[in-house]
Order: structure tokens, then sequence, then C-alpha cells
């Protein structure tokens, strides 16, 4: 089994790739028509959204389908904990779910990395930083 915790809200992986953005306080680049230059100014803290993708084995086709199906049902919930390589990163609201990759795995040079699965499933999350849930 993978040696750090990777999870989105309830549901865990192998690996979650990719950096996740946090609340940083943003600026807007203003330019206006007939003047030279630009200017900018603070828009408060806000976040940008975060595409990361998680890496899982499962068991066969249906259940890669049946996961996919179950990750987009937080799409617009209640925010979810994030953690990534045992590191909680916070509260993130899901915007998207898509499946990035499924890929047939077989046991080639001794045990797979997860005994019984026949499917590497790969899903690229689309994330917005939020506070926790009240």
């Amino acid at each position: 089994m993978p040696f750090h915790v990777n999870s989105i809200g309830a549901y865990e992986f192998e690996d979650l790739r990719g950096r996740l953005q946090p609340k940083a306080e943003q600026l807007e680049v203003i330019v206006r028509p007939g003047h030279a230059g630009e200017t900018t100014r603070r828009t408060g803290v806000r976040a940008a959204p975060s595409q990361i993708l998680s890496v899982h084995y499962v068991q066969d086709w249906t259940a890669a389908k049946n996961a996919l199906v179950a990750y987009g049902g937080l799409i617009g919930v209640a925010p979810v904990e994030v953690v990534q390589h045992s590191l909680s990163y916070g509260y993130f609201k899901v915007l998207a779910v898509t499946e990035a990759e499924a890929r047939a795995v077989v046991n080639v040079g001794g045990d797979i990395l997860v005994p019984g699965s026949t499917v590497l499933h790969v899903v690229q999350w689309t994330l917005l930083s939020t506070l926790p849930p009240a």
C-alpha cells in the first residue's frame, strides 16, 4: 500500500499528482484605452482553481466507471478536505471531475501494487480552495 495518505473527502488514492493553490491576495491588472501603461489593484484574498490528478488502482472497468460517478457526486456540495502526501491542504470545493486515463494493468514481474486490481484509474480534479464547512 502507499507510503503516504492521499485523499479527497472520503476517497483515498495511491497518489495525488500536481500542486494545490491556496487562497492568497490577488491583483487585477487595469489597462485603460488611450492611456500609456497599466496599473494594478488588490482584489482581496481569493483562490485560483487547482488541477490535480488522482491515481488509483481499481478492480475492473466497472469499478472505474462507478468511481467516476461517485466522485462526480462531490461537485457543488460541501467543501471536502484534501490530504496530499500525508499533509492536509485544507478544504476545497470540487468544481469538475474528468477521467484522464483508465489503463489495464498486468502482473509482469511480481506483485502489483494492489492485489486483485486490473485497472489503473487516473482522474483529473478541478478544485477551489475555500473555508472549512461550518
